[in-house]
């Protein structure tokens, strides 16, 4: 048959109605070309070529869907859970899996079947066995492709006959040391590591890294699950030492007022010529409230290592806990700040202590909204390993590729460790109440040391008489030490446990001249001529200016900026963090200053000292998480200024966990001390309930055996003085500030340049001249409330009375207060005022104090607000209102 332009609709007219005839065709060619006419052979040909192209196109696109949905779903699929034998199929992966399996059965050697089978094999292995990965979340192209290439391209280096060994080694001295504590010490609280004995070859993996990549810093944040083992197993801490806290003597020797499970430790490592300063932070039961102040700690020491030109790197390690880092709302301010500039570390790992319960809940349904408990770390966009704890060399592999990634990338990584918890939420408690079926599993399960010490027997890496050996000498070397302890023969105690509050020798404060006083103050407000400032702000500048040249009193802002710009240029560090510190909440501060027609800035304070130690940073919308920062700075930075400011003192109500566990407590409970200074801007303008008060009544009743120092400055003097006491003190404890809101404006608490100079900071302020047997009435005050008794007493020429404003609250004046008291030998009345409610301020703080220093027969009566469940009202008029009845009453009475 010639070719023409019908051919083409002959054959489609074949196709359409004599399909069958054309199919007959079609098989005898198959059987043999010759047996079909020349047309039908070209045509045939043809469509098997075409045929056979779509097939290799569809298969190949089988294929890229294939490993897809490994790298995205692989790790719902995968054997993660040591407890759990099945895996939760879903319905794509059903797809693949069915066309696995007939490929297998149909096995014909075809390059495509196999490709499609060898990847298959390939990538269920990478993703889908003993670890599971989720990465394909991650924006960054460039992160997600060195993840690929880290487990797909690479062959994984084996551990070799020696380090096979020595993590036997150490998942059995890992399970023995709780079995031993728990045959010694019954019923003892430890917290034990037994499901999740696999953390301990972690660390100490980590260990080895960092003495290959120039870490000098490793800093561990943990809670109570575990703790003790890694302490002894990781830390070294002395058995004897241990011991003694089982039989609770440790705490009264030491004078340490805390669990043994929440004590922190500090070691160093010596390898070669080089150390590396190990230390795990003290932690509360607000399991990961110590998350932020690990990673303030790390940041120090970072900045450290830069000023002293340290290229070394600090790697800081959370350990957290499956339910609290699902449940507790820190975590997700920690990361929020981990990429911001005044708070990134370089990236920490974190790994979960996945024990699959918490406390007495199991139920996924009742713990959590998400599937992994790790699914808050997609909001940083970080990868996440979920790895069964019962392989502890994918253990081992993942750890290592983490600390790469975090080493290449410099952000958080998260690795978490499904396990098991063997007992019950402490040792005397016993789960079974609560979950019958799943600790009848883990009663049967084998610990991970022997699945371990089966497969390397299996391998013949190892003999069952080697690790008899092992199990032996380390059972010997734990009944020596005992016997040691309870016979008195080498005990002794470990003093580095804690941070012990030594008296260290008071700072000398030497004092500047004068005239470079005035220098030093005209300098930090000089800018830049080619700057072009908000009009406001230069005005600001332009008064601070006047102010240097003794033409107007210092303000607020200008004295704390000259109180700072002092210590700088003694080269004394100084940092200060808070929502929108750099400007400041009340527009006051302006530390920072920007050109408005260019994009540039300039900070006066740096450039006190060629070292540029000062540093303000603007932090997140956050509370808790970015004081916890800051309290982690400052208990590594013991000679540096360290400020926190609220944006107004109710807020710090949202920290009020770092307050109560670490600031005002930290002290009795670890001997951890703080040179904080926290800045709270308190006072009652009429400004509603959340901007008022900074509950100087909680601190006050937090205050105990010189724990902290609260003070209420009301002058600019104070203000000045209080900061430079702060670095000359010679027990450091945290500041508290009541700081002033309207009085930052009140011409009446400036100061002049002179008289900063000369003064110092006074725990009590009143008028020195007057006659003392001519006062009829003595008002106690603290706060911004003085200036309207003052004021109102001046208007009316009230005599006969005199106004003592508290400055310092705590400790208390007491010996002040009583060299005037006992010559006012005809004082009658004695009255207490304040802005806050009865139930709230000083007064139920300061009573006990001035009523013993009043005569015995005199009362001292209370003039505040009504008693109230709330701090204040919201509307402006009924404040005044109060004000003003306030005020009456204690001037009248």
């Amino acid at each position: 048959m010639k070719k023409n332009k019908n051919s083409k609709n002959f054959f489609t007219h074949l196709h359409l109605y004599n399909h069958n005839y054309l199919e007959n065709i079609f098989k005898k060619f198959l059987k043999k070309k010759s047996y079909v006419k020349k047309e039908f052979q070209l045509i045939f040909k043809k469509f098997i070529i075409q045929n056979n192209k779509k097939e290799k196109i569809i298969e190949k696109h089988d294929i890229k869907n294939l490993i897809f949905f490994f790298r995205s779903y692989g790790h719902i699929i995968s054997k993660t859970n040591p407890i759990k034998k099945t895996c939760k199929n879903i319905k794509n992966f059903l797809y693949f899996e069915k066309k696995y399996n007939l490929l297998i059965k149909n096995y014909n050697k075809n390059k495509i079947e196999k490709d499609y089978i060898k990847t298959y094999e390939k990538m269920k292995k990478i993703y889908s066995n003993h670890i599971g990965i989720e990465y394909m979340h991650i924006f960054s192209e460039k992160e997600k492709k060195w993840i690929k290439n880290n487990l797909e391209k690479k062959k994984r280096k084996k551990i070799n006959n020696k380090n096979n060994k020595k993590l036997l080694k150490n998942l059995i001295i890992t399970n023995y040391f709780e079995k031993y504590l728990n045959i010694k010490f019954p019923g003892a609280k430890r917290f034990s590591l037994e499901g999740s004995e696999v953390i301990i070859p972690i660390l100490k993996e980590v260990i080895k890294y960092s003495k290959k990549n120039n870490i000098s810093n490793i800093i561990l944040g943990m809670s109570h699950r575990g703790r003790i083992n890694v302490l002894r197993n990781i830390f070294k801490k002395s058995l004897n030492t241990i011991f003694d806290e089982f039989e609770n003597f440790y705490e009264e020797k030491n004078k340490i007022d805390d669990v043994k499970y929440h004590l922190g430790y500090k070691k160093t490592i010596l390898y070669k010529e080089n150390k590396i300063f190990l230390e795990i932070k003290n932690n509360p039961s607000h399991l990961e409230s110590i998350c932020p102040v690990v990673i303030g700690s790390a940041r120090f020491y970072i900045e450290k290592n830069s000023k002293e030109k340290n290229k070394k790197s600090v790697l800081p390690i959370l350990i957290h806990g499956d339910a609290s880092i699902s449940g507790q709302g820190i975590i997700q301010e920690t990361l929020n700040m981990s990429k911001t500039k005044g708070f990134d570390v370089g990236g920490t790992i974190h790994i979960v202590i996945n024990n699959q319960i918490g406390f007495t809940t199991s139920k996924i349904s009742e713990m959590r909204s998400s599937k992994y408990c790790t699914d808050i770390s997609k909001m940083i966009s970080c990868p996440v390993f979920h790895v069964n704890s019962d392989f502890p060399e994918e253990s081992i592999f993942i750890i290592n590729l983490a600390l790469k990634f975090r080493r290449t990338f410099k952000k958080d990584v998260f690795i978490d460790i499904i396990s098991y918890r063997k007992h019950g939420h402490h040792e005397s408690d016993d789960p079974k109440a609560t979950q019958p079926k799943m600790y009848n599993i883990i009663e049967k399960h084998k610990p991970v040391y022997k699945i371990y010490e089966k497969k390397l027997i299996k391998k013949r890496k190892i003999s069952i008489l080697e690790i008899e050996n092992i199990k032996k000498k380390y059972k010997k070397f734990l009944e020596k030490k005992y016997f040691e302890y309870k016979n008195k023969l080498k005990l002794h105690f470990t003093k580095k446990i804690i941070n012990k509050n030594i008296s260290k020798k008071k700072k000398k404060n030497i004092k500047i001249s004068f005239e470079n006083f005035k220098k030093l103050s005209i300098q930090i407000n000089k800018i830049p001529k080619n700057m072009h400032l908000h009009e406001i702000v230069k005005k600001i500048y332009k008064n601070r200016m006047l102010m240097s040249k003794e033409k107007k009193k210092f303000d607020w802002s200008a004295a704390e900026a000259l109180s700072i710009a002092n210590l700088l240029k003694k080269g004394i560090s100084c940092r200060i963090s808070g929502e929108d510190v750099s400007r400041g909440t009340f527009f006051q501060r302006h530390s920072i200053v920007y050109d408005q027609t260019k994009n540039f800035h300039y900070i006066p304070l740096c450039h006190v000292n060629k070292k540029n130690n000062f540093c303000i940073w603007n932090s997140s919308l956050s509370e808790e998480a970015v004081l916890a920062f800051e309290y982690g700075y400052s208990i590594s930075s013991k000679k540096s200024i360290n400020i926190w400011e609220a944006q107004f003192g109710d807020f710090a109500n949202s920290a009020q966990v770092i307050i109560d566990q670490f600031i005002t407590s930290g002290k009795k409970k670890w001997g951890q001390t703080c040179g904080l200074i926290m800045f709270l801007p308190h006072g009652y303008e009429g400004q509603g309930p959340e901007h008022s008060s900074a509950r100087l009544e909680r601190f006050l009743q937090m205050s105990s055996e010189k724990n902290i120092q609260i003070v209420q400055p009301t002058n600019t003097s104070q203000i000045y003085h209080i900061i430079q006491n702060q670095i000359y003190k010679k027990n450091i404890t945290p500041l508290i500030i009541m700081s002033p809101k309207s009085m930052l404006r009140n011409t009446k608490s400036f100061k002049s340049l002179k008289d900063i100079y000369l003064e110092k900071f006074r725990n009590i302020i009143y008028k020195k001249k007057f006659c003392y047997k001519k006062i009829k009435k003595i008002i106690f005050c603290s706060g911004k409330i003085f200036y309207e008794l003052n004021s109102y007493t001046t208007k009316k020429h009230i005599d006969k009375l005199l106004i003592i404003r508290i400055e310092r609250l705590y400790p208390f004046p007491k010996n002040e207060i009583f060299s005037i008291l006992q010559f006012c030998k005809n004082t009658k009345n004695f009255i207490w005022v304040q802005e806050e409610p009865k139930n709230q301020g000083a007064w139920n703080f300061v009573s006990k104090y001035i009523k013993k220093l009043i005569p015995h027969n005199l009362k001292l009566i209370c003039i505040s607000r009504n008693s109230s469940s709330s701090v204040s009202t919201g509307s402006i008029k009924i404040h005044k209102k109060e004000q003003y009845k306030i005020i009456k009453k204690s001037l009248f009475l």
